[in-house]
Formats: C-alpha cells, sequence, structure tokens
C-alpha cells in the first residue's frame, strides 16, 4: 500500500527544489530550514504559462516557477471559546502543516515528484499533464468532552469524552477550475494521546476549570481513513481597474474508514481584494486543506471574505460513535445535520493569517445547543 510510504517520502523525501529553465536543481531555503510538517488550504494552480503548454514528464526542463508556486508552513489553533466561550463537545485542536510547491518545480528525480506522479498516478487526474499536483502532511490534535464538563459520571448518551492524534498526508490535483484532494488518515484515540494532560494545563493557564469525566474516555485505538473532496469553481468575477473580486465554487466529498464514514456537500462564496486563484478550504472535519497560497494580483496585500454552507450524512464519526473494535461510551447523533462557516482571510507578502467560525447544527439527540467553534490560521509561504 503506497499510501503509508507518501507520508515518509513527504516527510523525509521531499527537497522541494526548484528545477530552472537550464535543468540544474535549486534547493528551497525551506528545505535546509526544515524537514517537518506544518496546517493549510489547496495550493494555487494558476501559472504565467498555460498548463496545457507546459513540460511534464518529457524528460525536458519547465521554466523558472519559484514566483509562481511556493510551499507553504501552516500552524492553526481551533477552540469553542472563541464563538460563545464554552467548552464542551469539540473544545479545542491544534495542528501543523507542510505542503510542498507543485511537484513541477521538482527536479525530475526529486522522491517528492516519483512518488506523485509514478506511484500515485492510478488516481484520478494525477497522472494528467493538464493538472498539477501538490503534496501535504499534517500532524493535528483534537479534543471532545461531555456537554457538562462538571459532571464526573456524564449520561451514556452524551458525547463522549476523547483525543485524538492523527498524521493526515494528502495529494492535491489541480486544474484551473477543479480540484481534486486525496487524503490519507493515520492516527491514534484514547489515554495515549495525552489530551487530558494537554487540556488540564491549557485550563490551568487560562484558569478554567477542569473537565471531571476524562477518566471515561475512549481507549487507546488506531485510526485509519480515506477521504476524497471535489471542487469546481462555478463562477468568478474579477475588477482589473480596482483589483476587487468575487467567485463561487460547489464541493463535494466523502470518508471511509474508523474515524469516518459519510459525505458532504456544499457552496462556497469569496468576496475580496486581490482574491487568490485558488480554492479555499471546504470541509472542517480537522483536515488542513486549501489555505490562500498565492495572491492574484496587485501588491502585497490581499484580502476576502468568506461563507460556506455545506450538508453532511454520517453514516459513523468515531468522536461520537466511540471506540471501533471495543466498547465504549456512545453519543446517540442525528444521522443528517448542516454546517455553516465564515470568515476572513488577510495576506501580507509571505504571511497569511485566517480566522473561521463554524456554526455546527446540534446533531446529538441531548444537545441542548449547537456545537459551534472558531479557527485562527498563520500561514508562511517559502
Amino acid at each position: 500500500m503506497k499510501w503509508p510510504l507518501f507520508a515518509v517520502a513527504i516527510l523525509f523525501g521531499c527537497r522541494s527544489a526548484v528545477v530552472t529553465g537550464d535543468g540544474s536543481a535549486i534547493p528551497s531555503d525551506a528545505t535546509t530550514a526544515m524537514q517537518s510538517s506544518g496546517p493549510t488550504a489547496a495550493p494555487n494552480a494558476s501559472s504565467p504559462t498555460s498548463s496545457t503548454s507546459r513540460p511534464l514528464r518529457t524528460g525536458q526542463a519547465p521554466p523558472d516557477r519559484r514566483s509562481d508556486s511556493v510551499g507553504t508552513l501552516t500552524f492553526q489553533f481551533e477552540n469553542d471559546t472563541f464563538s460563545n466561550n464554552s467548552d464542551n463537545n469539540f473544545t479545542a485542536g491544534f495542528g501543523f502543516a507542510w505542503t510542498t510547491a507543485a511537484v513541477d518545480t521538482m527536479a525530475e528525480d526529486d522522491w517528492c515528484r516519483v512518488l506523485i506522479e509514478k506511484d500515485l498516478s492510478f488516481l484520478p487526474t494525477v497522472s494528467d499533464p493538464a493538472w498539477r499536483q501538490f503534496g501535504q502532511l499534517a500532524l493535528d490534535m483534537e479534543m471532545y468532552t461531555a456537554q457538562d464538563t462538571s459532571d464526573p459520571d456524564p449520561p451514556p448518551d452524551s458525547h463522549p469524552y476523547s483525543g485524538i492524534i492523527a498524521l493526515d498526508s494528502a495529494v492535491y490535483s489541480i486544474s484551473e477550475r477543479t480540484v481534486n484532494a486525496y487524503f490519507l488518515r493515520i492516527g491514534l484515540v484514547g489515554p495515549a494521546t495525552g489530551a487530558e494532560d494537554i487540556q488540564d494545563a491549557m485550563h490551568t493557564g487560562t484558569g478554567r476549570p477542569l473537565a471531571q469525566a476524562w477518566h471515561t474516555q475512549l481507549s487507546n485505538e488506531l485510526i485509519l481513513n480515506l477521504f476524497y473532496t471535489h471542487q469546481q469553481r462555478l463562477e468568478r468575477w474579477t475588477s482589473s481597474e480596482h483589483g476587487f473580486g468575487a467567485d463561487l465554487t460547489f464541493n463535494a466529498g466523502a470518508g471511509l474508514g474508523t474515524y469516518y464514514i459519510g459525505a458532504n456537500t456544499g457552496l462556497q462564496a469569496r468576496l475580496g481584494f486581490a482574491l487568490p486563484d485558488n480554492f479555499e478550504r471546504s470541509f472542517a472535519l480537522a483536515l488542513y486543506e486549501e489555505v490562500p497560497r498565492r495572491r492574484r494580483q496587485g501588491g502585497p496585500f490581499t484580502f476576502y471574505l468568506f461563507a460556506q454552507a455545506t450538508g453532511i450524512g454520517v453514516a459513523r464519526y468515531l468522536p461520537t460513535d466511540g471506540n471501533t473494535w471495543t466498547s465504549s461510551r456512545s453519543g446517540k447523533r442525528d444521522d443528517w445535520y448542516g454546517l455553516f462557516n465564515f470568515g476572513l482571510m488577510m495576506g501580507y507578502g509571505r504571511f497569511v493569517l485566517t480566522y473561521r467560525t463554524n456554526l455546527v447544527g446540534s446533531y446529538l439527540q441531548q444537545q441542548t445547543n449547537d456545537d459551534n467553534f472558531s479557527a485562527v490560521t498563520l500561514s508562511y509561504e517559502f
């Protein structure tokens, strides 16, 4: 199975080199600075040259595209206190992600490029020379508690306590108006994640009361899940004179594994100045997808507002349904619910700051309020 190999290759094998017009490889500055992971959104597929004319897999070196495609390091922190000062259900999450530059900017013998273009070429559109490919690796953590964190023995049908740590690897295949993203999640749920100690430290540092029922959390268990997301830009409007723009994008996705089995579909709208020609994050499921990676026009400053409505159908969701292979607490949830998120993005130079609020409809039958949380994301392009 090549997906675990992909995760290792992204971490250790991608030299993130850029190929110049004379065929020589220039190592990225970030390559010597780190061989680590980092959170994110789909990389930019546009370029000064036509995607159909770019030389790929032919042995001919592509032109110097260091200004066209960039890698991204991202940190993200999510917490429900940002939205409603609560501390229940999904209570906190954080992570780091590293997204490579387009693989066609790397040396032809780069392990990352070989892995994606050859070993993973069976994935739809990954082997199509009209599409550009990017790799991504993210390490993230999620923490969940019952609605009443002061109760040492929550009702059996309430949201189970759990801590989850996961390594997400992804391949993005992007054309001018479409992105296909393929994810593999390998992770762990249970006391071994250290979620209780981390949340206790956070609460002690901020003067908040400690959650009282971590002794009821889900037991240790491995996680393995596949995800697929598809986005299609339906319309885009831009003003070359003033730099303002807007777009509308359709998205759909599905997941299969021990963490999540379900499907989703939705619409997203963006409006702003120097709107990047990229694809935004399509679904808030603790996966780091598209972050703004390159401004489309204008100077070093870019800004936009965004909003997205998503419908979700769930057959299994580990944080609410409990352990897969052993008996555990399990919340009684609905099979269908909605998600609405909105926020703003500001970028200057190589830095991008995003604030997002997620409004999740009540999905637990005993839940008395919506599960709302917000996320702050800081990205650096290299």
